[in-house]
């Protein structure tokens, strides 16, 4: 919140209270109830009438000034999609596509979304590690992936260049932020992780410049999830629950 929303909150904050005061003192003035059936007040108690009435529609303006002050919440709207094995989410602004795709390990599931308004891709990928990746430990696994796509190409032949490397816990699991220059044209952001010999990774493409709220909602929304519970013999797995429908 900036300093200008919190100096209107607090106005209007103001507001309240001083209709609260105007009410009560209008209560006290005539010894009338509190609540609206107070402003049916015999004639002699005209001064404590006005007190009520006048604390009535500072707080009636009071409250909606709170309203109109409090901090918007942009991304509300948003939907958390899984993983087709449930073990990492992230949300996205609409529906985004399933698709199977061809990865370094082997088939991969992918959700992915083109928002056209800000010149985004938004993707949720979920393949296995190479066969033939040597042992090696979650953090050495990270390493590799971050200096094979500080190597990579982009389709349009332009060099990645890791800007910047950051690393976090989220839910018990070491996460891996990087973000990296396509050429001059681009930009991508990910985080990714490790598990059972799966990568995991959020990506958004975006055009260069600073990080814009809405992409950093999308990678901070990033997370490992449970995984689904272990089902009867013979039993279907169960279907992820918590997630917007397919």
């Amino acid at each position: 919140m900036s300093g200008f929303e919190a100096a209107g909150l607090a106005e209007a904050i103001a507001t309240l209270l001083i209709g609260a005061v105007l009410l009560f003192l209008g209560h006290r003035t005539s010894g009338a109830r509190m609540g609206p059936s107070s402003l049916a007040t015999p004639p002699g108690a005209r001064p404590g009438r006005r007190l009520r009435v006048a604390g009535w529609i500072v707080l009636v303006a009071g409250g909606a000034n709170v309203l109109w002050h409090l901090p918007a919440r942009p991304h509300a709207y948003w939907i958390r999609y899984q993983t087709l094995d449930t073990r990492c989410s992230a949300e996205f602004p609409a529906r985004p596509s399933r698709e199977k795709v061809a990865m370094a390990g082997g088939p991969g599931d992918r959700l992915s979304l083109t928002w056209t308004a800000r010149d985004a891709m938004y993707l949720l990928t979920v393949s296995d590690l190479p066969a033939e990746a040597p042992a090696a430990s979650d953090e050495e696994r990270l390493d590799a992936i971050r200096d094979g796509l500080a190597q990579a190409r982009t389709p349009s032949g332009d060099q990645f260049r890791l800007v910047r490397e950051e690393r976090a816990v989220v839910a018990g699991r070491s996460v891996r932020e990087l973000e990296l220059a396509a050429g001059t044209r681009r930009t991508v952001r990910m985080r990714l992780f490790v598990w059972d010999g799966r990568i995991y990774r959020v990506t958004a493409d975006t055009p260069p410049g600073p990080e814009d709220p809405d992409t950093r909602w999308f990678l901070v929304s990033f997370r490992p999830e449970g995984g689904p519970p272990e089902p009867a013999s013979g039993a279907p797995d169960p279907r992820p629950k918590g997630t917007a429908p397919e």
